[in-house]
């Protein structure tokens, strides 16, 4: 999607990356271990593993699971949901099979029924540990050796792979993935996005002043928010605000002027981006109602902590 860095069906700004998991990715290829993608927000990693899995030549069989959607079920319901999809019964139902080992026979049935490799993909893969203690995670992470099938696994995360679970029923029991890093994008190729994102935003304003905008958009934000999205949501917000002067009859108003009276409302928008609620004004500024705290939360906020008493 545009959001999370794709542009028309494909991805920009990803080449290296891009080019790792292609390689990684290949039916001839496949080494049984999981590749765990990781990397912040909507810095493309859905979008590249399903762009490819598109893109591959060979006939595949695919599952993908997000496992935010699972969080604290039995990890028998994530299992029927993978094996449904391999199957080809779409992403619903409930598989004929009894615990862990009886999702990897049936598993290793599905794969053996035809010569096409096999992908299961688990977004927000952070979120198995909460499925049984991560024992989802054990399984899925060691599902082509336990298959003893051909089975490529993609984990996609937030989270780098210190911070999977490493008891018993965890990330001990799986070989270390192969790991492949998103970083944030830098803001020359933030620029780059926003300018390919204009169709989204050509409703609010002039489209000849979308990339001075962008330009203006991120050289605000600095370090104040790298993250994609959010460049997305104050865009949104105060993008036909900034065209407003240019679009009244008879005016002739270069970017340049926009520049300098725009600057100070771009950076109040940033400031108040993160207090953003139902009392957020389209100025970026927030009423009392929006910012309010539960008194609970107001306490333990302003209580000293034991070294200050």
């Amino acid at each position: 999607s545009a959001g999370d860095g794709g542009i028309g069906g494909g991805l920009v700004c990803r080449d290296q990356e891009l080019q790792l998991l292609r390689a990684l990715m290949r039916p001839d290829c496949l080494q049984g271990r999981p590749i765990f993608v990781y990397g912040g927000t909507a810095t493309g990693k859905s979008t590249a593993v399903l762009h490819l899995l598109r893109t591959l030549a060979k006939s595949h069989r695919t599952a993908i699971v997000t496992a935010l959607e699972w969080a604290g079920h039995p990890a028998r319901d994530l299992y029927a949901c993978v094996l449904h999809q391999l199957s080809g019964h779409g992403a619903g139902g409930r598989g004929g099979f009894d615990g862990a080992a009886g999702f990897c026979e049936a598993v290793a049935k599905v794969a053996a029924e035809s010569d096409e490799p096999v992908y299961v993909v688990v977004d927000k893969a952070e979120r198995l540990r909460q499925i049984e203690g991560g024992a989802a995670l054990g399984v899925l992470g060691r599902l082509s050796e336990l298959a003893r099938a051909r089975v490529c696994v993609l984990l996609v995360s937030s989270l780098p792979w210190s911070h999977m679970p490493t008891g018993l029923h965890g990330a001990l029991l799986i070989t270390d993935p192969i790991q492949i890093h998103f970083s944030s994008y830098r803001p020359e190729q933030l620029k780059q996005l926003l300018v390919y994102m204009q169709p989204e935003f050509a409703h609010l304003g002039l489209p000849e002043l979308w990339p001075p905008f962008v330009k203006l958009l991120v050289d605000v934000c600095d370090k104040a928010c790298c993250n994609l999205n959010e460049l997305r949501y104050v865009a949104g917000g105060t993008f036909g605000d900034y065209c407003r002067p240019a679009m009244e009859p008879g005016a002739v108003v270069r970017p340049e002027k926009l520049y300098g009276q725009f600057r100070g409302r771009l950076k109040r928008a940033f400031e108040q981006l993160f207090l953003r609620g139902d009392g957020t004004s389209s100025d970026g500024s927030t009423t009392a109602a929006a910012a309010r705290m539960p008194l609970y939360s107001c306490l333990l906020y302003t209580s000293p902590s034991p070294r200050d008493s």
